[in-house]
Formats: C-alpha cells, sequence, structure tokens
C-alpha cells in the first residue's frame, strides 16, 4: 500500500507526542514494505525532514492546495490517508472528502484531544488562576453542574459541525479510549458509530539498563496552571514531604508557568524538590518508583503509559477518559477524585512507605503496559486497513 501521513507541521521527532506516534507507526507500515510519505502544512527551513516529507505550497486556502494534494495521491498512488490533524485545519478535510470520491483513496481522521474535557472539567482548569485573582465568585459560578452545562450548550453549538463533518466526510474516525468516544457521541448525537473506531496510542520500545529503583517521584510535562495543574502536584508534596525525608520529587519539563512553578514551590517552602528543566524522562523512568499526574484534562497521557512499562506507579487524577482504561484502581495504579489533595498525597505514602505494596503494583504495571506495545497496537492498525480495502474491493 502507499501510505499518506498529513501532520500539520512536518513530522520532526522532538516536537511532541503526535508526532513520535506518527514516526513510530509510518516506520512499522515501511518495515512491512509499504511506502509512506508525510504532508505538512507549515515547513521549519532549518528542521531536517525525511526524504519523503512534502509540504502544502501555501498556506492559505485556495485550488492550489487542492491541486496540490490531489495530484499526491494520483501521482504517488495513495491508497490510504492518516490525517492526524483533522481538527487543526477543516480545509483539509473537505479536500480530502472530494478527493476520495474520484480516486481509490481511503480516509482516516484520528482525534488526539479531548472532546469534552476541556469543558467539563472547566472548574479545575481554572481553579488556580480564579483563586490567586481573588476572583472566587466566578469559581463559586463553575462549581454548579448547571453552569458547566450552559457554557457546554454554547461549546456544542460551535463545534458541532466540525465534527460531524469529520465523520461523515470520512471513512472511519479514530478515537484513543471508549470514553473519548462517548465524548464524540455526545458532542455530536450521532446514533450510527460505524465509522468511530478506537486505537489507542502506544509508546515504543527503548533499550534500557538495568532499572534500579530510587527514592524518587516524577512529574513529567508542559508546566501551566491550567491543563497540566503543577500547582496541585507542588501543593500534593507538601502534604508528602515530612513523612517522606530520604525521597525527593522531580519535575521533568519546561514551560511558561515554570518560573511562577518555582516561586510557588518557595512560598510552600518545599524540600527534596529539583526542578529539571526538559530532558529525557527515560533515565527518570528507569529509576523513579512513582509517577503523578496532575492534569485538568488530557487526551490520553502517553506519561501514564511510558512510566508504567518502566515500572513506575502512577497516581494519577481522574480527570480524563483515558485514565481508567490505562490504570485499573488499586492494581496497576491509584486513580483518584480531582481535586482531592489529602487522598492523593496518602496513596503516595502508601506507596512509597509499603515497599510489598511497590512491588507488586510496579510488576503489575509493567504487565499492564504491554496492551500497548506497538507490535499490539500495530496489528489493530493492520486489521482495520485490511477491512476497509476489502470493503473498498467489494464495492467496486
Amino acid at each position: 500500500m502507499n501510505i499518506l501521513f498529513i501532520y500539520g507541521n512536518g513530522v520532526l521527532p522532538h516536537i511532541g507526542g503526535i508526532a513520535n506516534i506518527t514516526l513510530s507507526l509510518a516506520e512499522m507500515f515501511r518495515n512491512e514494505g509499504h511506502q509512506v510519505w508525510y504532508l505538512g502544512l507549515l515547513k521549519c527551513e532549518t528542521c531536517s525532514y525525511d526524504e519523503n516529507q512534502l509540504f502544502f505550497p501555501t498556506c492559505e486556502d485556495g485550488k492550489e492546495n487542492f491541486d496540490y494534494l490531489f495530484n499526491i495521491c494520483k501521482n504517488k498512488q495513495i491508497n490510504i490517508v492518516i490525517n492526524q490533524i483533522p481538527l487543526y485545519d477543516a480545509r483539509i478535510v473537505h479536500y480530502l472528502n472530494k478527493i476520495r470520491k474520484e480516486c481509490d483513496l481511503i480516509v482516516f481522521s484520528c482525534l488526539h484531544t479531548p472532546i469534552t474535557s476541556q469543558v467539563e472539567n472547566l472548574y479545575f482548569r481554572k481553579e488556580y488562576k480564579l483563586l490567586k485573582n481573588n476572583k472566587k465568585i466566578l469559581l463559586w459560578l463553575l462549581s454548579f453542574q448547571f453552569v458547566i452545562d450552559f457554557i457546554f450548550f454554547f461549546y456544542k453549538r460551535k463545534y458541532k459541525q466540525r465534527y460531524l463533518s469529520i465523520i461523515n466526510e470520512s471513512d472511519e474516525t479514530i478515537v484513543l479510549c471508549k470514553g473519548m468516544m462517548n465524548q464524540l457521541i455526545k458532542m455530536t448525537d450521532v446514533s450510527d458509530t460505524s465509522k468511530i473506531k478506537i486505537i489507542p496510542n502506544f509508546v515504543q520500545d527503548k533499550k534500557t539498563g538495568n532499572m534500579q529503583k530510587e527514592n524518587i517521584i516524577i512529574w513529567c510535562g508542559l508546566i501551566d496552571f491550567d491543563i497540566k495543574r503543577i500547582d496541585a502536584a507542588l501543593k500534593i508534596w507538601k502534604e508528602c514531604m515530612d513523612k517522606l525525608p530520604d525521597w525527593s520529587f522531580h519535575i521533568l519539563g519546561d514551560g511558561i508557568g515554570l518560573k511562577e512553578a518555582k516561586s510557588l514551590a518557595r512560598k510552600l517552602k518545599l524540600r527534596n524538590i529539583v526542578f529539571e528543566g526538559r530532558i529525557d524522562p527515560i533515565p527518570f523512568y528507569c529509576k523513579a518508583k512513582i509517577v503523578t499526574v496532575t492534569s485538568s484534562f488530557e487526551s490520553f497521557s502517553l506519561v501514564t503509559l511510558e512510566a508504567q512499562k518502566y515500572g513506575c506507579v502512577p497516581i494519577v487524577y481522574n480527570t480524563f477518559p483515558a485514565a481508567s482504561m490505562l490504570i485499573k484502581d488499586g492494581q496497576t495504579g491509584f486513580l483518584i477524585a480531582p481535586y482531592e489533595t489529602k487522598s492523593f498525597a496518602n496513596k503516595i505514602l502508601k506507596v512509597a512507605l509499603e515497599t510489598d505494596i511497590f512491588e507488586v503494583m510496579s510488576q503489575m504495571a509493567i504487565e499492564s503496559s504491554k496492551k500497548y506495545s506497538p507490535d499490539v497496537i500495530f496489528y489493530k492498525w493492520k486489521k482495520l486497513l485490511s477491512q476497509k480495502k476489502y470493503e473498498s474491493f467489494r464495492r467496486k
């Protein structure tokens, strides 16, 4: 087969989780003998891309871009298009719909971002900033479900048609978990879900030495106070640090909130905390015993899955659909009701102070992560593609 991946800024391994997933998936297809190309919108002139990386001629909507995409699909005899950015640029979805009607083309649109969580969890997203700016009345209003429902009504009104277009103008729409499918149904009111399929993300196998576990807890991500909620992580460590004098808490990542996060850590008088900056997390996965995820919402949380692969016990706020898929509460990690700081801290203490519990849960986390190995997830892709090719053949 000839496969075209579409991704916003070109596919580079250092720019994010979706890019890494795309590269890994493409490599597996190539290893099976398929031809793979990438198509992006914006080119970085100083970056080094794959030799099969292509770019639209312009960022503007118009016939030039449509013709370029049509010619790629026709001249390279593309059979499969995997669109990783259907929400980023609706024009591409429309282009592909027109082209697939003229060419022997199957289009998969992959949704990598939450669909309703960003509104449903608005209280948790805005809690820190509203309290900081002394806007407690606004936070109080967000605590009422009818207010969230009111906001969601207008959010759905704005985005419903975009999601419907993705479903209707694609052969298949791919989501990451059952909870995400439910969110898509809630957003679009679709009754026929036959064109919506679940294929989770995966983490690539990487060679490592022996995992020598130390008394280390980690938090990994883009540092902010809205989505990743670094403030929650710092407050949790405040609850734990006196009871864990021989443990350390390491913040892996950077972002616009880094300076404020360091200031908050000083204000809370935190000890044994290290801001590591943006570094390769794998060495820390190998030696950390616990990983914490305090996000107000996530699409999938590759951090959780990757940390499990290296035997870290994840303790996670249950704020996103994939959380309950990745973690079997009390066995492969702990799910905590948002934003119960003391409950979160108590689970950290339980894993940290009871060695037997850590050993058992660490091994169960490793075993659980195998369900999301590259081979397992790639098989799901191969099975779906073969099925769609067969259906396409039957229609001829």
